[in-house]
């Protein structure tokens, strides 16, 4: 099983074609199931600490974010995912409620309606 490489396709393209060259190969079940048991490969040679970076997303707008490393990080290690949510709270939650009023049939009422 060598053209499933899991972590490599970063595109939904990718992935697609990923998925597809792992099913001609007609790995068995035990073959999958081990390889998923054993997860991505990761390096060792990582920067650790806060880590200031941007991607950008389909509108090509490029948000910043954080990304703390533990210094003692390192392949054969698990650590938790911690994720800090900041920012405008508010308007998020305002589009919510905005999309569940917009979903919702026009026989239902709100209350005080």
């Amino acid at each position: 099983m060598t053209a499933w490489k899991s972590g490599e396709s970063t595109t939904s393209d990718r992935r697609v074609r990923a998925g597809e060259q792992t099913v001609r190969l007609a790995p068995s079940f035990d073959e999958v199931y081990a390889r998923l048991r054993r997860g991505r490969p990761y390096r060792a040679d990582v920067d650790t600490g806060r880590l200031q970076l941007e991607r950008a997303n389909r509108d090509g707008v490029a948000p910043a974010y954080q990304v703390v490393v533990p210094a003692n990080c390192g392949p054969d290690l698990r650590h938790p995912v911690q994720v800090y949510l900041h920012g405008r709270a508010e308007v998020v939650i305002a589009a919510v409620r905005q999309a569940i009023l917009a979903s919702r049939p026009s026989n239902w009422r709100a209350r005080g309606d």
